[in-house]
């Protein structure tokens, strides 16, 4: 009978002890998207993923990665293969698998043609963030008699977006876009310049806002999506056009509850600086597909600094 109590005792011990042990490791119960591009943000979710301490995307490191929850981690999706996703914590390893990483090929060929260099009529590129991240492009009357917007966001969701406006050559430009989820207002100067998007709104997601960039004939704008992290963390996208370089950003909200910003920079060479419309000052390089940097903010409403990176999606 003391024998049966003694085993009895242990298993009820060693079970207990397996039972706390398990309560501790990270586990993943879902991420989106499942089909992505480098690049694009993947937000993952599960339990105990607060003390994250790396993420790989089809076996190689994300490129950068947010922790937002002990239920959520946002990860850029750096160089790598397909079938699985992990999660690192000080406790142990989660994995998941049923992850497929496309391939995107970033245009090398301008298609902006000479002769609306200075008109509105042309190519133009951007940027697209707040509660999602992504890219637009606009083809207004460059090919055809026609004005077309392309809008891909978080690589699952895309739409073609057309106006009923006619389009005058050399006039300013203001007329609405709408297509299956997503409406904006279209602004272009007579000649192409200041070009803008207002209004946009886009179903399913929030406090959403776009840079845009004139495309020439002999200079191409490359759009560039990733994260910053820091003393707060969130998405960090760049458009840029020789000197000239807009960013968007937007918080995730852990830290800071503020509206998505924009701003502007100056390239010289492979470099850039310049500032958001919050007052943060930020600063990188662009190395191939790439772009890395900081930011900080020391202004009396903010305390900010960190660093940033992003892949080139268009």
């Amino acid at each position: 009978m003391k024998y049966f109590y003694a085993v009895f005792i242990l298993i009820v011990f060693v079970t207990s002890c397996k039972k706390k042990a398990t309560e501790v490791d990270p586990v993943i119960t879902s991420f989106s998207p499942t089909s992505v591009v480098v690049g694009n943000t993947v937000t993952i979710k599960g339990l105990r993923l607060g003390g994250t301490t790396e993420v790989k995307i089809g076996g190689t490191p994300a490129t950068s990665f947010n922790v937002l929850s002990d239920s959520i981690v946002k990860a850029v999706v750096g160089k790598g293969g397909t079938d699985s996703l992990s999660v690192t914590t000080p406790f142990g390893t989660a994995i998941k698998v049923g992850f497929k990483l496309t391939t995107i090929t970033p245009e090398t060929v301008v298609v902006a043609k000479p002769s609306f260099d200075n008109s509105n009529f042309g190519i133009y590129k951007g940027v697209i963030g707040g509660t999602g991240s992504g890219t637009i492009k606009l083809e207004v009357y460059n090919n055809s008699n026609v004005a077309k917007a392309y809008l891909v966001l978080d690589n699952v969701i895309k739409d073609t977006l057309t106006t009923s406006t006619p389009l005058l050559q050399f006039n300013q430009i203001s007329a609405d876009f709408s297509g299956r989820i997503a409406t904006f207002n279209l602004y272009i100067g007579s000649t192409g310049s200041n070009p803008s998007i207002s209004n946009l709104v886009i179903n399913g997601f929030s406090d959403m806002k776009a840079q845009i960039i004139k495309e020439l004939s002999n200079q191409q704008v490359k759009c560039y999506e990733g994260l910053y992290v820091g003393t707060d963390n969130g998405i960090f996208n760049l458009a840029s056009r020789d000197t000239l370089v807009l960013g968007l950003v937007k918080s995730d909200g852990k830290l800071l509850q503020v509206p998505t910003s924009t701003g502007k920079a100056t390239a010289t060479n492979n470099g850039f600086s310049g500032s958001l419309s919050n007052d943060t000052f930020f600063s990188g390089t662009f190395i191939n597909n790439y772009v890395q940097g900081t930011f900080y903010n020391k202004s009396s409403f903010f305390d900010l600094s960190g660093t940033f990176k992003g892949v080139r999606t268009l």
